[in-house]
């Protein structure tokens, strides 16, 4: 009976011992972000990897959009996760000289998304199209430093689009210092937008080099926020006006008691004790 037990005993070791092994040894290259929309894969010049572009939605929109970036090392198939990565979005029109840019947060790699995590805010829509005048469209340009090593910028092109007719999730205000803000939704976003109470967070910039970079402005105290049903002429009870968590982002809590087309008015915007927007409004409709 003894020798049982320790026949036992020493094939689970070997059965442990062998998973163990084998888990240790794998190298890391699971596919992340598979249930996200690659929109771009490029490979980045001069170099072993790639980059590819991943959002949660199938296309670019006017308004917020959290970007996933993976890099892969081609003759590893390993990810990488100690890259920097900085966006440059430019919308250039054809036979313009002319151009702009659009509020962006750079990328950070994100352990629990095995990615870099990142968001672009295009201020209107645009698509992508090639003539005699030249190119019309967005252009994203990535800057990528890999241990050390700094390669050419990888680009691409890509259209925008409004995400459903009715809705408006990046606005402009002239600011009464003279200042232009812009102002766009964070959450929720289209796809979670529902009946009940949910979490609310905008965001607020201005740019000083004439819509080239954006600054996130973390110093507004908004007065006043309420959602406004303009078919039913009602609003809604148990909102929470948002405020500043940094980065540009504000944060408090809105009750759609319906579905349907919504305003979300936000009022009597101070800074330093001055009120500097009077009022603006974004708009959603599910």
């Amino acid at each position: 009976m003894r020798n049982i037990f320790v026949m036992a005993a020493m094939l689970c070791g070997i059965v442990l011992s062998t998973s163990c092994s084998k888990s240790d040894n794998s190298p890391v290259n699971i596919q992340p972000l598979s249930n996200l929309t690659k929109i771009s894969e490029n490979k980045i010049p001069n170099s072993p990897y790639t980059i590819a572009t991943f959002l949660t939605t199938d296309s670019i929109i006017v308004g917020y959009n959290p970007l996933y970036f993976t890099i892969q090392d081609t003759s590893t198939r390993n990810y990488v996760n100690n890259a920097n990565i900085v966006l440059a979005p430019l919308m250039t029109e054809a036979g313009s000289t002319h151009h702009h840019s659009g509020p962006t947060e750079q990328p950070s790699y994100s352990d629990s998304a095995r990615a870099y995590k990142g968001a672009f805010i295009p201020l209107h829509g645009a698509i992508a199209t090639y003539g005699s005048l030249g190119f019309t469209g967005w252009r994203m340009r990535m800057s990528i430093t890999i241990n050390g090593a700094q390669y050419d910028s990888v680009k691409y092109d890509f259209s925008t689009k409004t995400i459903k007719t009715g809705t408006k999730f990046v606005t402009s205000v002239a600011g009464n210092d003279g200042l232009t803000y812009y102002f766009a939704l964070i959450n929720p976003q289209q796809s979670s937008q529902a009946n009940g109470i949910q979490n609310l967070e905008v965001a607020f910039y201005n740019s000083a080099d004439g819509n080239i970079t954006f600054n996130p402005i973390n110093d507004l105290v908004i007065g006043n926020f309420y959602p406004y049903m303009p078919d039913m002429g009602h609003s809604s009870p148990n909102n929470i006006t948002p405020t500043s968590i940094g980065n540009g982002h504000y944060k408090g809590v809105v009750n759609f008691t319906m579905g349907g087309h919504w305003t979300l008015n936000f009022t009597k915007i101070q800074k330093n004790n001055v009120q500097v927007i009077d009022s603006t409004a974004l708009e959603v409709a599910f």
